[in-house]
């Protein structure tokens, strides 16, 4: 039997298994409990999720069973609808579409086209920087070789997004020097709503050699937007920088960042969220 899982949802204490909580494999919470996104843990090391703690039930019991049942005379089907799109779970959504007064029926469900108006949205943006220490051989003479030791700051960016076309305009305005970006292709089941990018600063690995680039996984940044040469993107806060904007043209707006909001571009994880 699996083992549980404990949840604190705005105070309120649930407790449920994994395979429930990633029944929907394009859900938000399939993201967190794959290890896609970060979690947050209470002060008794359980789950926290800092939404509204009663509503989480319904959502709860159609991920158990995906059924809506909802009990006679329920008034909060506009919340439940705001949660079922917090969560990402489009089946819910699809459910609620049914009952009247629904603000989004006709956008073509979630993550829809990209623009302002085109489609509840979530996207979320998580880096991590390690250093890394790299040792390679230099010919200095056809019988000369030096041992090379050198440390890089290298970066991964996982960016999910359930507006699949978000990507394509990321990928737009961004160039690559490898293949390290990816966005879980060739996978089964596909999934359309991650993208991973491995990188490091193109100053911080000047004179690297290109088989160790290749070895190591790497690839080099550069922003193409606004037209104009290349830029190199070469720190979170130029990453970040980039993303927000393109974000914001899509119809995002910010919902959180971490570690200190006061310092927006220097944040590691961001969130956005987009209403129709």
């Amino acid at each position: 039997m699996a083992k549980p899982v404990t949840l604190n949802v705005g105070g309120t204490v649930y407790t449920t298994s994994l395979d429930t909580l990633t029944r929907f494999p394009d859900s938000m919470l399939a993201a967190m409990f794959s290890g896609k996104m970060p979690t947050a843990q209470d002060a008794h090391g359980r789950f926290f999720i800092d939404r509204d703690g009663k509503i989480f039930r319904h959502v709860l019991n159609f991920l158990r069973t995906s059924r809506l049942d909802l009990p006679a005379g329920f008034g909060e089907t506009e919340l439940l609808r705001r949660e079922a799109d917090f969560y990402q779970i489009g089946p819910l959504a699809e459910a609620l579409r049914g009952r009247s007064g629904s603000p989004w029926a006709s956008e073509g469900g979630l993550g829809g086209g990209f623009g302002p108006g085109r489609g509840n949205a979530l996207l979320h943006v998580d880096t991590e920087r390690r250093a890394l220490s790299v040792h390679y051989t230099v010919r200095e003479a056809p019988q000369v070789y030096t041992l090379v030791a050198r440390s890089l700051e290298v970066f991964t960016t996982n960016i999910f997004c359930t507006a699949p076309t978000f990507f394509k305009v990321l990928r737009a305005h961004t160039s690559s020097s490898s293949s390290s970006v990816k966005s879980d292709r060739g996978s089964a089941p596909p999934r359309r709503y991650h993208m991973c990018l491995q990188w490091a600063s193109p100053g911080d690995t000047r004179g690297l050699p290109a088989r160790e680039f290749s070895r190591l996984g790497l690839a080099k940044l550069h922003s193409t937007a606004g037209g104009g040469p290349p830029r190199p993107v070469d720190s979170v806060r130029a990453l970040t920088e980039e993303v927000m904007q393109l974000a914001l043209r899509a119809g995002f707006c910010l919902d959180a960042a971490f570690p200190e909001p006061a310092d927006l571009l220097n944040s590691t994880t961001l969130r956005f969220v987009r209403y129709c």
